[in-house]
């Protein structure tokens, strides 16, 4: 864990880091706020109560989604000066992903934070992202992801009536189980690994060689307490926030899936906002988002060592990649023929340094 020294310095990093965004948006404010006397004045903005955005996820409050969420509230609760509040409900008090995805195409939320994992529901597109060794890096990663192959991706959500922000950080994705080390394909042989309700990602951890098992999040720390599955899959970060350290304590250091998040918006009540409003929530996201990778880039070894240390895990880095992706190869085969451009895309990915 972080020595004292090291979370102070934290902490003093993620405050400049605040203030530096509020100081940018500045800009925004002052360019696109609208004038003492004319409609929607400051002045006028404290005689209304604030609109209360219920914003839900799946994710404990300690976990990496909600110190991105939270900064992406201050700045929009103090670029607005009140005029909107964030309520969180973390730990699956509002649902499953899907169901949170479901409520804000509904318009019952107007924003939600969610894995990849039950988006290509709503987004074909988002198969691509699930495919299996996409990425090397996360740079690499960013790069595609804040660019116009990104873009082009979350683009596609406005025809089910969503909209998507910006992409959030999940980060490189870690086998973990009950039973053994795992090195190769052959060790996977016969463990029941869940796996996020993506087509893609069941049909990956089945290819590796385990009996792949779909299954919301809030039923999965029992489902291993109980040996209904014998293992997850998740980064670092998310095994030691998630409690799955207590259950599976051999960790296999694979890295099969670079696997993102995406805040989501309602489109229509997004398209509602005044032009000054969504370059608030736009600026205040991107803004969150960055904050949000470099803490989660910076706690992701550190969550290995506390899992080694402290929950005596067992950490297994010398694994057969190459012999993984071979095995993998089939899912390519099934899915760039169902993605529009997917050779292609992929192509543009992979040269990307």
């Amino acid at each position: 864990m972080a020595t004292r020294r090291t979370a102070t310095w934290v902490a003093m990093v993620a405050a400049v880091m605040l203030l530096a965004a509020v100081s940018a948006l500045q800009g925004v404010a002052q360019a696109g706020q609208p004038a003492a006397g004319q409609s929607g004045a400051t002045e006028a903005w404290g005689d209304k109560s604030p609109v209360v955005l219920k914003v839900g996820s799946t994710a404990p409050p300690q976990s990496h989604y909600w110190v991105g969420m939270r900064v992406m509230a201050s700045i929009v609760e103090d670029m607005t000066k009140g005029r909107f509040k964030f309520e969180a409900y973390p730990s699956s008090q509002l649902g499953g992903e899907r169901d949170l995805v479901e409520g804000v195409k509904l318009g019952t939320m107007k924003l939600t934070m969610t894995s990849t994992g039950p988006l290509s529901a709503f987004n074909p597109l988002m198969k691509l992202v699930d495919l299996p060794y996409l990425f090397t890096n996360t740079q690499q990663a960013y790069k595609a992801l804040d660019g116009p192959i990104g873009r082009q991706i979350l683009a596609e959500f406005e025809k089910q009536g969503l909209y998507g922000v910006v992409w959030y950080e999940n980060g490189f994705r870690q086998l973990t189980n009950s039973k053994r080390v795992v090195k190769s394909p052959s060790d996977l042989k016969g463990l029941k690994i869940r796996v996020m309700e993506s087509p893609v990602m069941v049909d990956s951890l089945n290819a590796m060689g385990a009996q792949a098992v779909a299954m919301a999040w809030p039923e999965v720390f029992t489902s291993l307490q109980q040996g209904v599955i014998d293992g997850q899959e998740n980064p670092a970060i998310n095994h030691l926030n998630n409690r799955t350290v207590e259950v599976t304590p051999y960790v296999s250091i694979t890295n099969h899936f670079y696997n993102p998040a995406v805040v989501i918006a309602n489109l229509a009540w997004w398209k509602s906002l005044s032009d000054f409003d969504r370059q608030v929530f736009q600026k205040a996201a991107e803004t969150s988002r960055d904050y949000m990778r470099w803490f989660s880039n910076y706690y992701d070894e550190a969550a290995l060592k506390t899992a080694e240390t402290q929950y005596k895990n067992k950490i297994e880095r010398q694994i057969d990649i190459a012999g993984f992706q071979k095995a993998v190869q089939p899912v390519y085969d099934k899915y760039l023929k169902q993605i529009p451009n997917g050779e292609s895309i992929v192509k543009q990915i992979r040269e990307m340094k």
